[in-house]
């Protein structure tokens, strides 16, 4: 007895429709800060710097944790914005973070990227 073609086709159905249900993405703004750092009374602007980090998280088999990339993406991101700029601190700070949820048979992952920008300066001695 031969399966109907479309009843072969209904378990990856229902799989495509779970991935779409489930698989979410979040921005969150983080805290805006006047500066990284506390500020010397004189500093020198030296320009715009941005720069974003990523982190990863996911379970196998539901229970086994498996991660990689900088525990703290949003510091690593403000610190690669100050080393790119070759500056000592950020004044007028912003940053985003976004969490991306993908669920994956046998596997929970979630993505996390930080993106932090602001002027960069250099204190004068």
């Amino acid at each position: 007895m031969q399966t109907h073609p479309s009843r072969r086709r209904l378990p990856l159905a229902a799989f495509c429709a779970s991935l779409l249900l489930f698989t979410g993405c979040i921005v969150q703004p983080m805290t805006i800060k006047p500066s990284s750092k506390p500020l010397p009374e004189s500093y020198s602007v030296v320009g715009h710097a941005k720069a974003s980090s990523w982190s990863f998280f996911m379970f196998f088999l539901g229970f086994i944790p498996i991660g990689w990339g900088p525990p703290d993406p949003a510091g690593e991101a403000r610190d690669l914005a100050i080393a790119n700029a070759g500056a000592d601190a950020l004044v007028d700070v912003t940053g985003d973070v976004r969490t991306w949820f993908i669920p994956i048979p046998l596997f929970s992952m979630t993505l996390f990227q930080s993106e932090v920008e602001g002027e960069a300066v250099q204190f004068n001695e």
